[in-house]
């Protein structure tokens, strides 16, 4: 017996690996690539829906892929901020 929660971790896993499957066809046309923490971070993800089942390892997993692919942008993003702090502090 197919149970509908069954149905919708093979749909979030294959919408998973199709957006996969694009960053990294698109990843080689893209001015900034995709790092490996958000190749990381999708496995994590994956394997947290996987195992569900067993809530403390399933969240505990998913969790962590949802931290990677947040913490990803950061560095950039301070490096932009405290650029643009830099630039208008010295045209001053």
């Amino acid at each position: 017996m197919v149970y509908l929660s069954d149905v919708y971790i093979l749909i979030a896993i294959v919408v998973l690996a199709i957006l996969v499957i694009v960053l990294v066809i698109e990843g080689k046309q893209m001015k900034t690539r995709p790092t490996r923490w958000v190749f990381l971070a999708f496995p994590l993800i994956i394997a947290g829906i996987v195992f569900g089942e067993n809530r403390f390892i399933g969240y505990g997993l998913m969790g962590a892929g949802i931290f990677l692919a947040f913490i990803d942008p950061l560095p950039r993003l301070l490096l932009v901020l405290i650029g643009q702090w830099l630039w208008l502090s010295l045209s001053q």
